[in-house]
């Protein structure tokens, strides 16, 4: 992986933590949220990133040990512009 990769990928990563981060703390100090509702934010958050690194050539969700790696990596792809492909 080149190293504007590897930068990318990182820098998806740690937009991920920051937003569990924040959820954490909005769970502290305003209205609780269930792990349902952070795992949607988070999977939302994923899609938004596909958007905003289309170009980008490595999944950075994909070897990630993370329990929601692959819902987050499914909806990246999703925000990169790829399809879904559901096994018949």
């Amino acid at each position: 992986m080149d190293p504007l990769t590897q930068i990318q990928v990182i820098r998806c990563r740690a937009s991920i933590i920051t937003a569990e981060r924040s959820l954490k703390k909005a769970r502290y100090h305003r209205s609780p949220l269930t792990n349902d509702e952070r795992n949607e934010a988070l999977i939302c958050r994923a899609f938004h990133i596909g958007q905003q690194f289309r170009d980008i050539s490595a999944d950075p969700f994909a070897n990630w040990h993370h329990p929601l790696a692959g819902k987050l990596s499914e909806s990246f792809q999703f925000g990169q512009g790829g399809q879904h492909v559901s096994a018949a």
